[in-house]
């Protein structure tokens, strides 16, 4: 599933960059979801929370490989443009909504509490271990057979998802909805409970610097094709090697989480992971060459599976059990400035170039942790 969405991701820019030559467009087009799932995803919280989590991933994943086949048959068939591309980001988004809080629930309902940790570092390795076969063989695919059958192959990838959350098995029983309480009420208090308790709020604050990184799958593709001194018969393969090298680091990281199992200070993990973004946004910004920018993307990797795992850890397993769902809808509106974020790589890479907008969206990232670090004793003191 996950090496689908980087496949999607990757093959989806290009196409754009191919059809339109504007990285704005390709900020534009990749941001399309995030509105879909602003939409609806604080109401797919509340409904994660009274529902079957293993049904809402089924039916999500059904709804994308749909989607992906009708992107299939409009570029094989050359009538895509770019409205075609928004509209089917939009409803891809509609159907992220739903799937990201299940998604998120999902690992502790299989698992529990006590093991939450290394089991979503391990699901997020063996998801990353796709990620990293995807994007490589993505652009080796994209070199030989062009973009033409590509998201036929992401729509049998989402049809293979799909199966496999058909036949998990959970232990978790969804809440039962309090009787003459409507979904607006049970949003509202999912607000309430974050706003209200310390370490989320500023868990949720944090997740804000997705909209710096965001920068970072808006910007690559340029990079890439203007700025690393890639020959043109080369630059796809590049490209997904790249995508492949950050993969890497995810694992790194992960793997080694598996090993160490829980971590007690997850709050200061997350200041080290966001220290590490930040050196990785630096360093591929500086870089000469591919190289470099290699050991950039490597490093990105690294420190968004730590911060993930981290973030992700703590949402679960330190809220009250009837508010998973709703704080994980909360979790996920949060990141959707991700989204926003390739708007704005997209933007700033017109205007300022890519390696200066990979430096000045690594410095954001740099401070704003800082500040949210130094004021929120409570996620400091994580656990």
């Amino acid at each position: 599933m996950f090496a689908g969405i980087q496949i999607r991701n990757m093959s989806q820019s290009w196409l754009v960059l191919e059809e339109t030559g504007s990285s704005i467009w390709v900020g534009i087009i990749g941001a399309a979801p995030a509105v879909g799932i602003v939409s609806l995803v604080l109401l797919a919280g509340a409904v994660a929370d009274r529902s079957n989590r293993r049904l809402m991933l089924y039916r999500s994943k059904i709804v994308l490989a749909g989607l992906a086949f009708i992107t299939a048959f409009l570029v094989s068939s050359g009538t895509i443009e770019m409205w075609h591309l928004l509209l089917l980001g939009l409803g891809a988004g509609f159907s992220f909504a739903f799937m990201a809080p299940a998604a998120q629930m999902m690992p502790m309902d299989v698992v529990g509490r006590e093991r939450l940790m290394p089991a979503l570092a391990l699901n997020n390795a063996l998801s990353t271990s796709f990620n990293i076969i995807g994007p490589a063989l993505g652009g080796v695919y994209l070199a030989v057979f062009g973009l033409n059958t590509i998201f036929y192959v992401l729509g049998a990838i989402y049809l293979a998802a799909a199966f496999a959350n058909w036949l998990l098995k959970t232990n978790t029983k969804p809440t039962e909805k309090p009787k003459g309480q409507s979904g607006w009420i049970q949003i509202k208090e999912g607000l309430n409970y974050v706003w209200l308790t310390p370490h989320v709020r500023w868990m949720m604050l944090f997740a804000s610097i997705t909209i710096f990184i965001g920068a970072y799958p808006a910007v690559l593709p340029v990079l890439v094709r203007e700025e690393l001194g890639v020959p043109i018969e080369s630059r796809e393969i590049i490209y997904g090697a790249l995508l492949a090298t950050a993969g890497a680091g995810s694992i790194t990281a992960l793997l080694a989480v598996v090993a160490i199992g829980t971590i007690k200070n997850k709050g200061r993990l997350l200041m080290i992971a966001a220290t590490v973004v930040t050196m990785a946004f630096v360093v591929m910004g500086l870089a000469p060459n591919v190289y470099i920018a290699g050991l950039g993307a490597y490093f990105m990797g690294l420190a968004s599976a730590m911060f993930m795992t981290s973030i992700g850890t703590l949402m679960q397993a330190s809220v009250d059990e009837t508010m998973r769902g709703r704080v994980s809808s909360v979790f996920q509106l949060s990141l959707q400035l991700f989204a926003a974020g390739m708007l704005l790589g997209g933007l700033f890479t017109a205007w300022i170039g890519p390696n200066e907008t990979l430096l000045l969206f690594g410095g954001l990232i740099g401070a704003v942790s800082i500040l949210i670090f130094v004021k929120s004793p409570e996620l400091r003191n994580a656990s």
